[in-house]
């Protein structure tokens, strides 16, 4: 319950803007590697293979630094939550389009197409839901709405070998 009104207080001060990010030049593959080793611990328990992918010379991400480890911490722990044991999660950063990006990719059942235009809709829990305890539909709301404060973008697809791909594309630094 402290959980849920927690992640509730946090949409609303996104949402009204009372929570701002404070934006600063940082490699993404050390922001990376720091909370993937963060979740190793659980992935390990769940008998998870969590690996990370990438070429650690890309740009500098321009964002905070905070609010993109809340998001990364909300990707990894759906993929740990939702993929099967003796399943595997990657999290592979590089750049699209010049800017730095990140992906995190599980082996789990992917989410069903009719929940996909949902996915980030607040309290929104699709036909796949289990049920699982503390899980109120809230954590990618707030994951879009870190992104679109940061001028970033988060986006989901499912993945042709079973599995969903989430991935959050970051701004750099604009150019004086």
């Amino acid at each position: 319950m402290s959980r849920l009104v927690d992640e509730l207080f946090e949409l609303a001060a996104l949402e009204a803007r009372e929570k701002q990010p404070v934006p600063e030049p940082f490699p993404l593959a050390e922001l990376v590697h720091d909370v993937v080793q963060k979740h190793g611990r659980e992935a390990r328990s769940r008998q998870l293979e969590l690996v990370v992918k990438g070429d650690p010379d890309q740009p500098l991400a321009y964002a905070d630094l905070a609010m993109t480890e809340r998001v990364l911490d909300n990707l990894i722990g759906n993929a740990i939550a939702y993929s099967p044991a003796g399943g595997r999660i990657e999290v592979a950063f590089g750049q699209a389009d010049g800017l730095p990006e990140v992906c995190v990719r599980d082996s789990g059942p992917g989410i069903p197409e009719q929940d996909l235009p949902h996915i980030f809709d607040p309290f929104y829990r699709g036909e796949s839901s289990d049920g699982e305890g503390g899980h109120a539909g809230l954590g990618l709301a707030i994951a879009r709405r870190i992104m679109t404060l940061q001028g970033g973008d988060i986006t989901v697809e499912n993945l042709n070998s079973g599995g969903a791909s989430f991935c959050i594309r970051l701004p750099v630094k604009p150019s004086n």
